[in-house]
């Protein structure tokens, strides 16, 4: 395993609407091969303190379970800010730092994302019509074109 995930690279996400969808499939991927995808769920987990400088007794498993997940949601902030390509996406971060995580709360950055990429109200199914509704194929395309288009826009509301 450790030769391997010496290969996976962190993949980078440029802000675009149209590169969200590809870009959190691969962070994820990401964060499933190094351990931190737990941090990741939006309402934090369960074993997440509630605080980043809480007082953690280590003899017991309820301290060695906080420990770690102090230490995913380090390396989860960690790479998502690496992995952030504009001010505006370090903002993400920005905005889930507080007095309880001073740098930065991973599943915060992430239910900010998700409201921002990956909206669930009315105007995100008006806006799913409208790119439905660019979707055309001419008599000489290709219909594996016309299926990705569908697909993607399928993913991104999904």
């Amino acid at each position: 395993m450790e030769s391997s995930s010496k290969s996976v690279k962190l993949p980078v996400f440029l802000g675009t609407d149209d590169s969200y969808q590809v870009w959190w499939v691969r962070f994820m991927t990401f964060a499933s091969v190094f351990a931190f995808a737990k941090a990741l769920k939006v309402g934090g987990e369960c074993d997440l303190p509630t605080r980043e400088d809480v007082t953690i007794d280590l003899t017991t498993l309820e301290g060695k379970a906080a420990a770690a997940a102090i230490k995913r949601n380090s390396v989860a902030v960690a790479n998502l800010t690496m992995a952030f390509t504009t001010d505006g996406l370090v903002a993400f971060i920005y905005k889930s730092m507080s007095d309880e995580w001073p740098n930065g709360a991973a599943h915060e950055t992430v239910k900010e994302l998700k409201n921002r990429y990956h909206p669930a109200d009315t105007m995100t199914r008006v806006e799913m019509r409208k790119q439905l509704n660019k979707v055309s194929m001419k008599p000489k395309d290709d219909p594996n074109v016309l299926f990705d288009k569908l697909a993607s826009i399928k993913h991104q509301y999904d």
